[in-house]
This record gives structure tokens, C-alpha cells and sequence, in this order.
């Protein structure tokens, strides 16, 4: 299985070939007709992070990862440094919106937990500079997400994600 995406003259695939919880490579468009054998490893596969999505921008990706039961967002630039987008909580989602504009710096994503309603947010790749926009009233004071271990049957770490109020 895989996905691709394209920028500046370079394709990006996403592929679970050889990588259970997927890697990312890239082809230049020049040697797309030496098939795999023009593969660059750009991310590899790790054991406690599963890679579910990639969107190409002019000089870095923007990579969904599913990583100790959180989907995350992690921005790797041309050069290699990847820095992952803060969240607010301990247990959270963020999904990368569809309408992106790949050739600014500017990534636009969707935060959710338990307690926060989806909030559409950006994140400028260069200075870390955030924004968000939410609909209708709500306020982070009122809730706190925590999260808990507990041992399953297997006797495997579990983690528990709980909402109180404050």
C-alpha cells in the first residue's frame, strides 16, 4: 500500500514495502523510470510510530503519525530536522486538512481530544508561529484531559485517556 505526493520536482511516497508501519521515500521526476532502484529513505520505519499520511511542500513534509496512541503531526524540512507540532493535552488528535497550499510555509491541521472540540489550526513551518479558529463557545478551563496506565491482560502498558472537570 502507498500514498504519494508531489513537490518541487520530487515525488513523496508513503509505503508499507519492507516497513509494516511505513516509511517515506522520495524519486526526483528525472528518474522516475529507474523505478525503486531511485528510491531515497527520507523517513524510516520505526517500530513505536506508524506513519498514516504525507502532504509535500515547496522545502518540507508534513507527516501524520500515530505514536503512543496520539496522531500527531510532525513538520521534516529539506535538511532533514522534523519538529513536531505541540498539542495541549496528553491525549489528542491532529489530521492534516486537505486544502493546503504546498507552495507556502504555512501548514493547516484539526486538533480534537476529549475535551477540546475540533479546532482548525496553522503552523508556520519556519518560525513555529501558531493560529487557530474554533466555532460556537468553549473554553479549555473547564475540562482536563489526563492520561492513565494501566496493565491489560496481556500485561501490556495500556494507556487510559480520561476527562475531568477542573
Amino acid at each position: 500500500m502507498y500514498d504519494v505526493d508531489h513537490a518541487s520536482g520530487t515525488w513523496y511516497i508513503r509505503t508499507n514495502l519492507e516497513a509494516p508501519n511505513y516509511h517515506i521515500v522520495s524519486v526526483a521526476d528525472a528518474d522516475l523510470s529507474r523505478g525503486r532502484s531511485a528510491w531515497h529513505e527520507l523517513v524510516p520505519v520505526r517500530k513505536d510510530t506508524l506513519i498514516e499520511g504525507v502532504k509535500a511542500f515547496d522545502g518540507f513534509l508534513a507527516m501524520e503519525e500515530r505514536f503512543e496512541a496520539n496522531r500527531r503531526i510532525v513538520l521534516r524540512t529539506a535538511d532533514g530536522h522534523t519538529r513536531e507540532v505541540p498539542a495541549d493535552e496528553p491525549a489528542f488528535a491532529m489530521t492534516l486538512a486537505r486544502d493546503q497550499d504546498s507552495k507556502g510555509h504555512w501548514v493547516r491541521y484539526d486538533y480534537e481530544s476529549l475535551a477540546t472540540p475540533t479546532i482548525t489550526r496553522e503552523i508556520n513551518v519556519d518560525s513555529g508561529e501558531a493560529t487557530h479558529s474554533q466555532a460556537g463557545k468553549w473554553s479549555a478551563e473547564s475540562n482536563v484531559t489526563v492520561i492513565e496506565t494501566s496493565r491489560s491482560v496481556q500485561a501490556r502498558h495500556a494507556p487510559v485517556s480520561t476527562v475531568r472537570s477542573r
